[in-house]
């Protein structure tokens, strides 16, 4: 079930922002299927995992704020 919602969300993405921004969206899904996964086995996610979360969303944020050069601009 995750990898159709990341998939559909990827295929929505493509089609309204730049191919970067919609690709590393991609990085979420492990995200979203570590946590889907706590909640229906009941496993406790430590800071650890919060840390990686952060990282994760920390590089998409790069990711999307970056603005690459032009050609005419090097």
């Amino acid at each position: 079930m995750v990898t159709v919602v990341g998939l559909l969300l990827w295929l929505y993405l493509l089609r309204t922002v730049p191919a970067r921004v919609a690709a590393s969206v991609q990085y979420l899904q492990p995200v979203f299927g570590i946590t889907a996964s706590s909640f229906l086995f009941g496993d406790k996610l430590g800071l650890i995992f919060a840390a990686g979360v952060g990282l994760i969303l920390g590089g998409l944020a790069l990711a999307a704020s970056r603005k690459r050069p032009r050609a005419n601009d090097l």
